[in-house]
């Protein structure tokens, strides 16, 4: 009988050969309801040993953190904050043990508010938890609104942070004392946020191990939510909970305005909160709460109002997803900086590229065209002119075929807001719509390897991410757009002369990463190719690569550690 292991590895293989294959996948060969059914069966008997890992992996992880997080101990600093309207005791029921099983007097508070509950089987369930110590409960006869509720929690909450719980929700056994071990470990940082799964029917699944904190994700998706950690008093001064154009998107709501003021989140890479799945949550379905839409875009339109020079931007729905609240922070078209392109192909001197080069509302640029096999060394001079004029650079194979052309003001919108940023690309894709490339981690697969290679442009990936602007390590020269001053600065201060242009990527990548700047992945930069690039530099240059950069790699920041580092199984446990 085949373990696991086996088992996740033979489905692996089966899915590649049927449906991801390229050249000729035998798909061509099935009829279209044999497909269907057969890719059913991989998915299932995939999902039965995903769920059955994750909760091996679970109980073992569990056993490691008993040793790893020893907190020593601190009075008056978690209150967990509930807001109850009628809420099913089953439900209930299976919070209240998961948290009341590990309390801590001294460290812990519950403030439990009654929202105005009209069922007698809820209230009279809130009232017996009055007989735990520490467990204080509100009522109040006529509800306040989940905003209204939870400002109510954050005036009576006595201790440092105030922790959020929905009332049908779990958290992990030893919950309070990671949350208490890493807030000691971090200097009692002003905000935390944790790892989560969901509860299906009692049963923890889709584990999500978050990267760390990434302000890009964070405009596309509230990330962050579950489990947060938050500075008690900092949340009064910042108004937390009194924006009514929130309700349903608090938590989002709560972290921009920390993060407008200057306050960066710390990770907690463990999964310590299992969101429960039923047709009433937006876990399992995003349209059971008709106000998710304008709480979303108040949220952001919050953000972009911070940003200087907020009137060049505009909030559009993403085009990628259909009637769900996803976002595109859209760039006006004007006002742009100068535009430096750099043309790459096996024939330089027959390249148009005034053709090749797709602009919407172009701006105008200057253009090279260069072997795809040239060094850096010649660029050097073109490089010194687009740093001087505050430019970017545009790095574009003469195989590719630019698909979006908004991809230049994509590219300034991101370098505005981030003023980190200074590498932005996207996703290649083949004429079987099969991804190529798209964002890079070092340490996976073959050094510097892309986890989605080979995944359909029509899946949105783990947890949507292919279709989210997202921070990674590093992303193609095939198809990209580079801060001038930042590469002529890489390029004066490290010996890169015989790097060549095609690998540049991972090499910009590591300096990034050096020099706590950011590289995006952006699925609005998108190219068709039918060409296949190597997903990373030749062996011998990422040997090269790798042993220079040693004490910084694998990079964990986007990719979770928790992941393997095959390149036959991206995004699952690395045992």
């Amino acid at each position: 009988m085949l373990g696991n292991s086996q088992l996740r590895k033979c489905l692996f293989a089966l899915d590649k050969r049927l449906f991801r294959q390229e050249g000729a996948p035998l798909r061509h060969f099935l009829h279209p309801k044999l497909e269907t059914a057969l890719r059913y069966i991989i998915r299932q008997a995939f999902l039965f040993s995903e769920a059955r890992h994750y909760q091996l992996w679970t109980a073992q992880r569990l056993k490691e953190r008993a040793r790893i997080y020893q907190p020593r101990p601190e009075k008056g600093l978690l209150s967990f904050v509930t807001t109850v309207w009628n809420t099913p005791v089953r439900y209930m029921e299976v919070l209240v043990k998961s948290l009341l099983v590990q309390w801590g007097r001294d460290s812990c508070e519950w403030i439990i508010l009654d929202n105005g509950s009209s069922s007698p089987a809820t209230i009279a369930f809130l009232q017996g938890l009055t007989a735990n110590e520490g467990v204080r409960l509100h009522r109040i006869p006529e509800n306040l609104g989940i905003i209204g509720g939870m400002r109510y929690c954050l005036e009576r909450a006595r201790n440092r942070y105030i922790v959020p719980l929905d009332s049908d929700d779990s958290l992990s056994p030893d919950c309070i004392r990671v949350l208490i071990a890493e807030i000691q470990r971090n200097g009692h940082p002003a905000l935390l946020y944790t790892d989560e799964d969901k509860l299906l029917h009692s049963k923890p699944t889709s584990p999500y191990f978050k990267p760390d904190w990434d302000p890009v994700l964070f405009l596309n998706s509230a990330y962050t939510a579950h489990l947060g950690v938050i500075d008690r008093n900092l949340a009064l001064q910042l108004h937390a909970y009194t924006d009514a154009q929130a309700t349903g998107s608090h938590d989002w709501d709560t972290f921009v305005r920390f993060l407008i003021n200057g306050f960066t989140p710390v990770h907690i890479p463990e999964i310590l909160y299992s969101w429960r799945m039923h047709p009433q949550s937006t876990a399992s379905n995003i349209t059971s709460k008709d106000y998710i839409h304008s709480s979303q875009k108040a949220v952001l339109e919050r953000y972009l109002a911070s940003v200087p020079q907020s009137q060049k931007y505009r909030l559009d729905y993403s085009p990628l997803f259909k009637g769900t609240p996803d976002w595109w922070i859209r760039r006006r078209h004007d006002d742009a900086r100068p535009l430096y392109c750099v043309v790459l192909s096996r024939d330089p001197c027959a390249v148009d590229t005034t053709s090749l080069i797709r602009i919407a509302d172009s701006p105008g640029y200057r253009a090279c065209t260069v072997s795809v096999d040239e060094t850096l060394k010649p660029l050097m001079q073109f490089v010194e002119e687009a740093a001087a004029q505050g430019g970017l650079i545009l790095f574009l194979s003469d195989q590719v075929k630019i698909t979006n052309d908004e991809w230049f003001w994509e590219a300034l919108a991101l370098t505005e807001i981030h003023k980190d940023a200074i590498m932005i690309g996207g996703r290649i894709y083949n004429r079987e719509e099969t991804i190529l490339d798209a964002g890079r981690y070092f340490g996976f697969g073959d050094g510097c390897g892309c986890p989605d290679r080979g995944r359909s442009v029509h899946d949105p990936g783990y947890f949507s991410q292919m279709w989210k602007q997202h921070s990674v390590s590093a992303v193609s020269t095939q198809f990209s757009v580079i801060d001038a001053s930042f590469l002529h600065c890489t390029l004066v201060n490290n010996d890169l002369s015989r790097v060549k242009i095609r690998h540049l990527g991972p090499w910009v990548g590591i300096y990034a990463l050096r020099k706590g700047k950011r590289v995006i992945y952006s699925p609005f930069f998108s190219g068709l190719s039918d060409e296949d690039w190597n997903q990373a530099l030749p062996p011998d240059d990422m040997e090269v690569l790798l042993e220079a950069n040693q004490n910084i790699l694998p990079d964990h920041r986007f990719f979770s550690g928790n992941f393997s580092l095959e390149s036959w199984r991206p995004y699952r446990l690395a045992i």
